[in-house]
């Protein structure tokens, strides 16, 4: 997840969509193997993956991804 958050800060200076692109697919990657973590951290747990994967998605358009990273950590608040 930190290359995925150093890739979306770069995109935020340079605006350059094969860094959100790549972004988006690590976040994706990083989805399956977070759910069954019970860390909570950025780095390392569900958190970082459903808290940049909505904000990565918005920024491509991406309403659908948007919306399930929002629904999966709105789940990860609850516990």
């Amino acid at each position: 997840m930190g290359t995925a958050f150093l890739l979306f800060t770069s995109y935020q200076v340079t605006h350059n969509a094969n860094d959100l692109t790549l972004c988006s697919q690590i976040v994706k990657s990083c989805d399956p193997d977070s759910i069954d973590s019970r860390d909570v951290t950025f780095i390392c747990g569900r958190a970082g993956v459903y808290a940049l994967g909505p904000v990565a998605a918005k920024h491509g358009d991406d309403g659908d991804s948007m919306r399930y990273y929002l629904s999966q950590f709105e789940k990860v608040c609850k516990y």
